[in-house]
């Protein structure tokens, strides 16, 4: 696990649950780290998810990034029996339709270490301003997705 990671989604969380604060929601960004150092903050550069983690990786190769995140409000049902979630989602319902639904904030990132993922929870009480649960690291034996890969891999063809 890396320690950068980590502390960039513990950082983008601090950020993200002031905004949340004024706003009561979250528009998607990019959050990313170039080898200087220096951070870049930015929507993402389409309206199609496929198309924007192109425009990114181009991005990220151009500007020498070695570190990003992905921020966003999704949807995520914890389901014990993997194979009852695979059987929903196999018969065209969406996750947000699930009953065991959990609105949340997702800080999806890599970097030459490892990929990550943390959640906070979007709590709506019934009165009252929408607030953030606590910060969550996801632990997952395995990745895959439009999201992971998305950084230049040293000697890797082009």
């Amino acid at each position: 696990m890396s320690a950068e990671l980590r502390s960039l989604i513990e950082l983008a969380s601090w950020k993200i649950e002031k905004i949340f604060r004024i706003r009561g929601e979250i528009l998607a960004m990019w959050h990313y780290v170039k080898a200087d150092g220096e951070h870049v903050i930015m929507p993402p550069p389409a309206v199609d998810k496929d198309i924007s983690c192109t425009l990114m990786r181009v991005l990220f190769e151009i500007d020498n990034v070695v570190r990003y995140l992905f921020i966003d409000e999704a949807w995520m049902a914890h389901i014990e029996d993997d194979a009852k979630l695979a059987d929903w989602l196999k018969s065209g319902h969406p996750v947000r339709a699930h009953p065991k639904r959990r609105e949340i904030v997702v800080f999806a990132g890599e970097d030459s270490e490892s990929a990550m993922q943390a959640h906070r929870d979007i709590i709506r009480p019934q009165h009252g301003k929408p607030h953030l649960g606590p910060l969550v690291f996801d632990h997952f034996t395995e990745s895959q997705g439009r999201l992971i890969g998305m950084l230049p891999r040293k000697g890797a063809l082009q």
